[in-house]
Parts: structure tokens; sequence; C-alpha cells
């Protein structure tokens, strides 16, 4: 069975050491923030988990998309700049899917850093970083505009944690890596470094959503 992020005594993202992960004999992974036995490695350090939610450059480079951009902001001011900015856009698919608002925000601050025209190396396009064959799955004509980008990448979400029984581990894994490799790896987040890395970081951005009007 798969061992989801497990948050200990620090609540809040920014409160937290790190992330860390280990692999199971049955492959599957493990993460947590309290690493009670010797083979955890330090998996993400507490300021990169803080640096989640900055805004990303034009070209996200990734596939992820998270860059630190230079700004005078502090890490939490410039996530409530973002939410405001598309609050009522994610409020709407958030309640035409049935989806958590706090997940979809938290998944475009860790895609894109909320730059509609973020497009990554591997040809994710805007807000929610959605790979064309996805676009056309949900009817998307322009990726690049915010309204019908949240709306599929809101739906795609909807889908997934269907899919998975709202195991929302499963649904972030599946949504970075696609839905097959979370299947063809017994409904575990497959061991892709990139992978078991984004899962915590979108978590740890919907915890500190929590203070915020949503």
């Amino acid at each position: 069975m798969l061992l989801g992020l497990v948050l200990g005594g620090a609540a809040m993202a920014g409160e937290l050491d790190g992330i860390f992960m280990r692999t199971l004999a049955d492959g599957s992974v493990e993460l947590t923030n309290v690493p009670v036995d010797a083979d955890f490695e330090l998996l993400i350090a507490a300021p990169l988990l803080m640096a989640a939610s900055a805004p990303a450059p034009t070209d996200a480079g990734s596939a992820v998309g998270v860059a630190a951009a230079n700004t005078s902001q502090k890490p939490g001011a410039v996530l409530a700049t973002r939410v405001a900015q598309y609050r009522d856009l994610v409020a709407s698919a958030a309640r035409d899917a049935s989806v958590d608002a706090r997940l979809v925000h938290a998944v475009i601050a860790v895609e894109s850093g909320y730059n509609a025209l973020a497009v990554s190396a591997k040809g994710a396009i805007g807000l929610m970083q959605l790979m064309p064959d996805t676009a056309r799955r949900y009817g998307i004509r322009d990726a690049r505009d915010p309204s019908q980008n949240i709306q599929a990448g809101t739906r795609y979400l909807r889908d997934l944690l269907k899919l998975f029984n709202n195991d929302i581990s499963l649904t972030l894994a599946a949504y970075n890596a696609g839905e097959n490799a979370v299947l063809r790896n017994g409904s575990r987040i497959p061991a892709y470094r990139e992978t078991v890395t984004y899962v915590p970081k979108v978590l740890a951005v919907m915890r500190r959503l929590e203070t915020l009007a949503i």
C-alpha cells in the first residue's frame, strides 16, 4: 500500500526541516518530514519548499515548471498575490468539477508559478502546464488562455481523483508522471525523482493555502 507524505509536528511548510524519502522493497516510495530510520535521504530542503510558490519564468524549463524569481516580496506575500489574481477563475472551475480549490491553486503554484505563458521543455503549456494531448482531451483550443487552462486542468484533477479513489498523493503523482505510470507501478508513486519531489511540494503549498481566503 502506498505510504504517502507524513507531516509530523510542524504543520506549515515553512516550519519543516525538509522532506525525506526512501524506496521500499516493493518499489513504492515513502515520504516524511520525520525520518525515523537512517535509510531516509533528504529529498527537499525546507527553503526549496518555501520557494515552490515563487513565480516561474516564461519558459518554465521543466515539466514541473518551478523556479524562484527575483522578488522583493516574501514568498507568502507572492503566493497571496497570485491566488488573488486567479481566485475567481479557480473557484469557478473547482466548483464545477467538485475539486478542492486549494488543490488547484497548489498545482498552479508548483507547475508554473502562476505564469499563464509558461512553456516547459517537454511542451507543457500555461498555468497548469497541460501537455498538448491533455489539452485536446478536454477540448482546449488555447492552452495559454487562463480560463481554458484552469478549466481543463481542474477537470483532469477531478478525473485522476476518481481514478485513484480520492488519494491526493497518487493524483498528484499521476498529474506529474501520467496516470499510466502510476497504474504500472501498482497504484503507487513511481520512483521518478521529479515525481517524488513534486508530490510533497504541492502538498506543502496546499497547507500554506489554509491561511488564505480561496
